[in-house]
């Protein structure tokens, strides 16, 4: 009540505390502070576009992340995201917001269809003042989206952190101590596998090729882990239940989750 009524906060800085007078925004940790979120994000809407934009234009929002898709020929794409980006400039004005148009925060990106013919040089576009960069993949809610939509660069930066995580749970397990079996395949499926399967449905299909080195690792590592010199026979007989990623690229939809947990 304070704050709406005087306007005044203390902002801590090098001299101490300083009294300053405030005519837009609120604190941060205020309670009104989701709802106007949620009310203002609200107005940046394709729907409030003209029809003409809105019926080439679809919006995609996820808490304060903002992606638009343009569909049709590369001028026609072109002149609307011209039209869409004076909008979205219009609406950061009217609510004193700064966008960061820097690379891997604002960017455009070409997606076209294979096709002999090489697409033309894009037109520069601009948010107000500042030029918004092309770029040959952009990470949008976790996952790589290339120019080419074949997903190669998200399956290589999935490689690389399965590869990670992977070393750091089995490095210290060998035949004679560590982790046995049972521990490794349940540890991979809980940290490594959930990994693979963010977002699988859209890209793991088209790229299974990128992991087959990566799984026969895997086995041979679990299967060497039940060699310890303590087990009993039924133990080392354990057959390690780690799904092929074909199995998990075909059940990833479903009734396949239950494999993995």
């Amino acid at each position: 009540k304070q704050w709406y009524q005087r306007r005044v906060r203390g902002v801590n800085g090098k001299l101490g505390c300083v009294r300053r007078c405030r005519d837009t925004g609120i604190p941060q940790g205020v309670v009104l502070s989701p709802l106007l979120f949620i009310y203002i994000a609200d107005l940046l809407s394709t729907r409030n576009l003209p029809v003409v934009v809105r019926e080439r234009t679809e919006g995609f929002k996820f808490a304060d992340d903002e992606s638009v898709a343009v569909m049709g020929i590369q001028a026609q794409c072109e002149e609307t995201m011209a039209l869409v980006l004076a909008y979205i400039n219009e609406w950061c004005r009217k609510w004193c917001l700064i966008v960061n148009c820097d690379r891997d925060k604002t960017e455009l990106l070409v997606i076209h269809p294979k096709s002999k013919k090489p697409p033309e040089t894009p037109t520069d576009l601009y948010l107000g003042s500042a030029k918004i960069l092309y770029a040959d993949k952009s990470k949008v809610l976790g996952v790589y989206i290339d120019t080419n939509l074949d997903f190669r660069p998200h399956a290589a930066y999935i490689l690389k952190k399965c590869w990670y995580s992977w070393h750091k749970l089995s490095s210290g397990s060998t035949r004679k101590e560590g982790a046995n079996g049972p521990a490794l395949a349940l540890l991979y499926k809980t940290v490594v596998l959930t990994k693979l399967l963010y977002a699988a449905p859209i890209w793991l299909k088209q790229r299974l090729d990128f992991f087959n080195g990566f799984m026969a690792s895997v086995r041979l590592k679990i299967i060497g882990g039940q060699f310890h010199c303590s087990k009993t026979l039924s133990e080392i007989q354990y057959r390690a239940t780690v799904p092929s990623y074909s199995t998990v690229a075909h059940h990833t939809g479903g009734i396949g989750c239950q494999i993995y947990t």
